[in-house]
């Protein structure tokens, strides 16, 4: 009868490594010159870009808001009779970006309101309309630089969003088809 000769068990790790090493250089650079493996390119995320047509003139910057009891619709119920805009989100053309427990946020209306958006400013500074029962610290139209700012982050957050959707989705496709944990090898 033959006898093998048993091998210590790393240098039989290590024999095993090199030998899949030499067989993956042959067939096809899945591993880099040190013998580590390649990167896995992923391919670009693809999302909508969002692009908005903004005119000037449209958004009111507030300051000093009450981070406890502000709210967006407590911002929208104040202000659309001003406006002269629908308390109704959809069709009122009045957008409130605003984050709760900020103290600052932001009215944005589609069409420029030139003489009831000062009105508003005025009797939001002065203290006769307030929300949710708290007087605004400061309101004021943007201009300029500061709205060419406001848009281009507003701009940059929703594409950053969609950004993130797409790799959510693009995930969740991974898991379905097993190319994530736990998935089938092929």
């Amino acid at each position: 009868t033959s006898r093998r000769k048993m091998k210590p068990l790393r240098r039989f790790a290590d024999d095993r490594k090199n030998n899949k090493r030499k067989h993956d250089d042959s067939d096809g650079n899945k591993s880099n010159s040190n013998g580590k493996e390649a990167p896995i390119e992923e391919e670009p995320i693809q999302f909508n870009e969002f692009k908005l047509d903004w005119k000037k003139g449209c958004v009111i910057a507030l300051t000093g808001l009450s981070a406890e009891k502000c709210s967006r619709e407590a911002m929208r119920e104040a202000v659309s009779d001003i406006l002269g805009v629908s308390k109704d989100v959809k069709i009122s053309g009045l957008y409130v970006d605003y984050t709760r427990g900020a103290d600052k946020g932001n009215l944005r209306l589609k069409e420029p309101k030139g003489n009831e958006m000062k009105e508003l400013v005025e009797k939001l500074n002065d203290g006769s309309v307030v929300i949710d029962g708290e007087k605004v610290g400061c309101a004021k139209i943007l201009e300029g630089e500061e709205e060419e700012k406001y848009y281009a982050d507003f701009i940059a957050f929703m594409n950053n969003r969609n950004k993130q959707r797409a790799e959510e989705k693009q995930q969740a496709k991974k898991q379905k088809f097993g190319h994530g944990r736990g998935g089938k090898r092929r």
